[in-house]
């Protein structure tokens, strides 16, 4: 399911205001497991980009 930039945006806030995904997919009127999946992908997103940052092997080797 292809969901526009401020779909998505929607989500991530009421996902960071700690609302339930079941309750989120209500809001947005899109399915829970469309909302796990953006949650879970977005978190896997978030954590490479702090893991490359605090990396010592940045670069080449």
């Amino acid at each position: 399911m292809e969901i526009s930039e401020a779909e998505f945006r929607e989500i991530l806030r009421y996902f960071c205001l700690d609302i339930k995904t079941v309750k989120i997919a209500e809001i947005c009127n899109i399915f829970r497991n469309t909302v796990n999946k953006i949650i879970k992908k977005q978190i896997k997103i978030l954590t490479m980009n702090e893991c490359e940052k605090i990396s010592k092997f940045n670069g080449e080797i």
